[in-house]
């Protein structure tokens, strides 16, 4: 929710008027408002009147610097097309005094600029001030009709006026003038396409042999001897491709000038060699793009090292290693040792200052923290898999394990599963260590408040998902109790609050979010589950008893916040840093609140402090990297602001600015005399370090990290007033700090924003895009790995290492800015001598 703008008395960080929009038209930073000719002119006035003018918002320093920073010549396009962009973001309030043509430049695209006379109509609808787009057949045929629609819903899409258009075409005889024709073919793009189908698609080699493909291109071509390349040679131009297209993707990144980021993750491949992944991030035209750089194969002992000798020797390789500017990992010690070592090989490289932490595996320990009171545990043994699951069989004389193997009837346990999927991998060991001292640390201080947890409870508590896990499954395998079940479900259906279940979701061993779907599906069934439980099916022992129900109530309802924020961080494609701050805020609150909620079992509130621990503790270690903070500065919608509204402490946000405009000196501008900027003025004369901006201990009710505000939230008067700055200031991170923030124009994301501002701030844009699309988690590195693993079938794991890497990085790199077929095609055609003649 974008914050409105505070008077000056409410922020003290600030002396100037909001800091709107430099991207528009630089005749528009003067313009005054203008008439219109229709009745509407009078309301149109007010309007304007009300606010306001662009003189009074800038300077004339200023207003001329953005005149003379759009008047240079450059690239055709870009200056314009951002313009137009940041016009077609504007309400239709905010066009109305524009000139028609100005308007209509940012909405003319596809098949409006071909086949359309374009015209402007603005009407006053219901005290609403409306523009419309009318378009009229510059062919003028009579059964092609005027079409009109409101400006703001151009953005649904133009498919009527496309289909429209090719409608009036056809009548005319004539094919659809935006067409664009089919290159010429040649063997050499046949054999590109063919090799990047293989990989992007995940298909086998083998598969360009299959009779009925070849049958079908030969009924497509109209060409009964068309041949096709073998599949050994397929797996040659793959590996062509992936030699040939890396001095594209170098180019592509020269070109392109600026910052991007890393993402690093550890993997089995499925042909069982150890790899680290190397995925690049990055911000273009407002959208953020992740791929797949490269897959190393590791021969030596996993340490940070040789892991940060393998990534920097493969950045140089690509000559992209200048650019770096953050790394994503998860927690496991051996990933701070490679942040660490990359300094050696990488100069400008930081360490640790630089290392981000993924958001993703923080939330799945704190779940997993929180649910290791709903599971029994269990010490585990070192060794292989094998000896190690056999732990829970060996304590068959324990009572409580005893009913846990009759409840599931020779079905795997949690700890069974885990180990048979992850095994010793070293992220689990680090996880389970880490697990295993929060746990007691939270038992311990529970018991100082008198919350303890009585083995009976406990008991009943590692009983809950168990029931659960195996109703779900009996339900599934089950042929009659199936049956039963769906007929039970079709004549009581789910309760919709809980969501749109037709049966009991699995669990799986690896996804705790499994077992949050699986309580939501028993809830949502719970009619038809008791109904069916009441039946003579033999699954008695399944129901729960009424202890058990609290419990199972009670967990759903505290996964749930875990749940919001896993979402939240999965929708987009890239999740973004500027995001991790404030979720970690809003999980404090929440497990802070079950913690101190006296109506919950002890086994519940001693697991949500534990959960607590878990989030604190990691949420401590953002200190180390200054661009969590940074990423929330670069926001023109919080800025400063936004910590002091959340009750930052006064010095922590001067120190947090400070920084601000010491990286912006460091990275982004040429080393000049430093602008004045107010310094406001605190009840201590002293400064706190950055790493002291976190708070790391206690449950107090006045601790930030818990999301409430705290007494150090004042108003703060100014100590020196703002010096008035010339034209060559404003594309500075001190005037941009000296500004309230200000919400976003609609349907802009950050990025957006900043991309329009190129043109006009490059210097603070080009801080603002390297921070705000620092990536918040690792979670396009594991998805091209979840990929990896369709890479070949089961009956291909004699494919050689350098074939599949080549396979994972062509299949990747096709879908990235820089491929194109044409450069493909040359590259075939420039590595191998043609195979026939077709």
């Amino acid at each position: 929710m974008p914050l409105s703008e505070p008077s000056q008395a409410q922020n003290p960080y600030t002396t100037h008027t909001p800091y709107y929009n430099l991207a528009a038209s630089p005749d528009s930073l003067s313009r005054s408002s203008s008439s219109s000719s229709l009745s509407s002119t009078s309301t149109h006035a007010s309007t304007r009147d009300s606010t306001p003018s662009d003189t009074q918002r800038f300077s004339p320093a200023i207003v001329e610097a953005t005149r003379r920073r759009n008047r240079t010549s450059l690239p055709l396009g870009t200056p314009r097309d951002r313009e137009l962009f940041a016009l077609s973001k504007l309400s239709d309030a905010e066009l109305w005094g524009r000139d028609d043509a100005e308007i209509l430049g940012g909405q003319t695209t596809g098949e409006i600029t071909f086949h359309y006379n374009k015209s402007i109509v603005r009407h006053v609808v219901g005290g609403r001030l409306v523009i419309y787009l009318c378009l009229e057949c510059k062919y003028g045929h009579p059964a092609h009709k005027p079409q009109v629609r409101e400006r703001l819903k151009l953005k649904d899409g133009n498919s009527n006026f496309r289909i429209s258009a090719e409608r009036c075409n056809g009548r005319r005889g004539q094919g659809s003038e935006s067409t664009v024709a089919l290159p010429t073919y040649s063997e050499a793009r046949h054999r590109a396409i063919l090799a990047v189908h293989c990989s992007a698609r995940k298909r086998s080699f083998r598969s360009v042999e299959d009779p009925e493909h070849l049958e079908e291109l030969r009924l497509v071509s109209q060409n009964p001897n068309l041949k096709l390349p073998s599949q050994e040679t397929v797996r040659d131009d793959v590996e062509r491709l992936y030699e040939g297209l890396a001095p594209l993707l170098t180019s592509y990144f020269q070109r392109r000038n600026r910052p991007y980021h890393v993402l690093l993750d550890g993997w089995t491949s499925p042909i069982h060699t150890s790899n680290i992944g190397i995925v690049l991030v990055w911000e273009a035209d407002g959208k953020m793009h992740d791929c797949l750089l490269e897959l190393i194969k590791l021969t030596e002992r996993h340490t940070g090292a040789y892991l940060a000798q393998q990534v920097g020797d493969t950045l140089k390789r690509y000559g992209i290693d200048k650019w770096l500017h953050l790394i994503n990992e998860d927690n496991a010690s051996n990933c701070d040792t490679t942040a660490s070592n990359l300094t050696r090989h990488i100069s400008h490289f930081r360490g640790l200052a630089d290392r981000l932490r993924c958001f993703l595996h923080c939330v799945q320990l704190a779940a997993a923290m929180l649910l290791s009171f709903f599971n029994k545990q269990y010490k585990r043994k070192r060794g292989t898999a094998s000896t190690a699951a056999a732990v829970p069989a060996a304590a068959s004389s324990d009572p409580v394990e005893q009913a846990l193997q009759d409840i599931l009837g020779g079905l795997e346990t949690e700890v069974e599963a885990l180990e048979r999927v992850i095994g010793h991998s070293g992220r689990a060991e680090h996880d389970e260590a880490t697990i295993s001292s929060v746990r007691e640390r939270a038992i311990r201080d529970m018991a100082q408040q008198g919350v303890t947890i009585t083995p009976a409870q406990a008991a009943a508590a590692v009983r809950v998902l168990p029931k659960h896990a195996a109703l779900a499954i009996k339900t599934r395998d089950s042929g009659h109790i199936r049956d039963t079940f769906e007929r039970l479900v079709a004549e009581s259906p789910a309760d919709l609050q809980y969501g749109e279940y037709r049966n009991l979701s699995p669990r799986n061993a690896t996804r705790w979010g499994s077992d949050y779907r699986l309580l939501q599906s028993y809830h949502a069934l719970r009619v038809a589950v008791d109904r069916l439980l009441a039946l003579p099916v033999n699954l008695s022992n399944l129901r729960l008893t009424t202890e058990e129900q609290l419990l199972s109530d009670n967990l759903r309802d505290m996964l749930a916040p875990i749940e919001d924020a896993t979402k939240a961080f999965q929708a987009g494609k890239v999740p973004l840093l500027m995001d991790v701050i404030p979720a970690y805020d809003a999980l404090q609150r929440d497990f802070h609140a079950m913690t101190n909620d006296t109506t919950l079992p002890s086994i519940c509130r001693v697991a949500a402090h534990a959960a607590y621990l878990m989030t604190r503790k990691y949420y401590s270690r953002l200190e180390d990297c200054d661009a969590y903070f940074l990423a929330i500065v670069m926001c023109p919608d919080r800025k400063l602001q936004w910590f002091y509204n959340h009750g930052w402490a006064h010095e922590d946000i001067i120190q947090i600015r400070d920084v601000a405009i010491q990286r912006f000196g460091e990275k982004f501008k040429s080393p000049v005399a430093p602008i004045q900027t107010p310094i406001p003025a605190g009840p201590s004369t002293t400064t706190t370090p950055l790493n002291d901006t976190l708070p790391r201990q206690g449950l107090g009710a006045s601790e930030r990290v818990e999301g409430t505000r705290r007494w150090r939230q004042q108003q703060l008067p100014m100590v020196e007033s703002q010096p008035r700055l010339t034209s060559d200031d404003y594309d500075s991170i001190a005037y941009y700090l000296s500004l309230p923030p200000h919400p976003l124009p609609p349907d802009t994301s950050v990025l957006q924003f900043w991309d329009c501002q190129r043109s006009v701030t490059p210097k603070l844009a080009a801080m603002a895009l390297a921070y705000t699309s620092a990536p918040a988690s690792t979670a396009p590195a594991e998805r091209e790995f979840s990929e990896g693993r369709t890479q070949i079938n089961w009956n291909q794991e004699s494919m050689s290492s350098q074939t599949f890497r080549a396979k994972m990085c062509v299949g990747a790199w096709s879908r990235a800015p820089w491929y194109d077929h044409e450069a493909a095609a040359n590259i075939i055609a420039a590595s191998s001598r043609p195979l026939r003649s077709v």
